[in-house]
């Protein structure tokens, strides 16, 4: 299947996660339409813009940065991120965001959920 870049859905959001300014995010596919996929989307964070700290339980969720500079809380630890590195953040973890440069941050985002989430109930492969 393909998913045609003209008909995926975009949406500015505010205060991602009790974060500052707005965060873009493009959907590569629908929400949830995959099993154990609950999200795939293109994230743009601009200039000062931050995602707020947030646990995530019974499901993994990873950053891949693509460009950009940023650093991230990981479990409780500040690192810096560069182009090609990959966050994860673990069921039981938290993680937040904050673009540090001078340009907009770009990351793929996608979270994996767990056979016990809610979301898999009835789900078959």
């Amino acid at each position: 299947m393909i998913y045609r870049h003209t008909e995926m859905h975009s949406e500015t959001r505010q205060a991602v996660h009790g974060g500052e300014g707005d965060v873009s995010l493009r959907y590569l596919m629908p929400r949830n339409s995959a099993p154990n996929l609950r999200l795939l989307t293109w994230m743009t964070v601009p200039p000062g813009a931050t995602v707020g700290l947030h646990q995530h339980r019974l499901e993994t969720e990873y950053y891949l940065l693509t460009s950009g500079q940023v650093r991230v809380n990981d479990n409780g630890s500040w690192s810096a991120m560069q182009p090609g590195d990959l966050l994860q953040t673990a069921s039981g973890e938290g993680h937040a965001l904050e673009n540090t440069g001078d340009e907009a941050a770009q990351l793929l985002v996608f979270v994996v959920t767990h056979a016990a989430h809610p979301l898999n109930t009835g789900v078959t492969p």
